[in-house]
């Protein structure tokens, strides 16, 4: 995969649906296309921390997003996860 700014539109009606756990590999997808420049991804982009971040986990109560579709494809995506902090004993 490239980063290659995805699929471009140009006409169509654009949907959203919830986003579900089995939408995780496409979120990925989308993480590389915007934290990357257009063009080969480094080695190892897959795996950075910067990239799994924003999808480790997904899924759990107060998280949420949507997938966009338009002709049967998705074509983009936004997600949030809650921030969720540690407890100090």
């Amino acid at each position: 995969m490239e980063a290659s700014g995805g699929p471009r539109l140009t006409d169509g009606v654009v949907t959203l649906r919830l986003a579900s756990a089995a939408d995780l590999p496409f979120l990925a997808e989308m993480t590389l296309l915007a934290a990357f420049p257009p063009g080969p991804l480094p080695d190892g982009a897959r795996e950075m921390a910067r990239v799994v971040r924003w999808t480790l986990d997904w899924g759990r109560p107060g998280d949420a997003g949507v997938v966009a579709w338009r002709d049967g494809n998705r074509v983009g995506a936004a997600w949030c996860q809650r921030r969720r902090t540690r407890r100090r004993p």
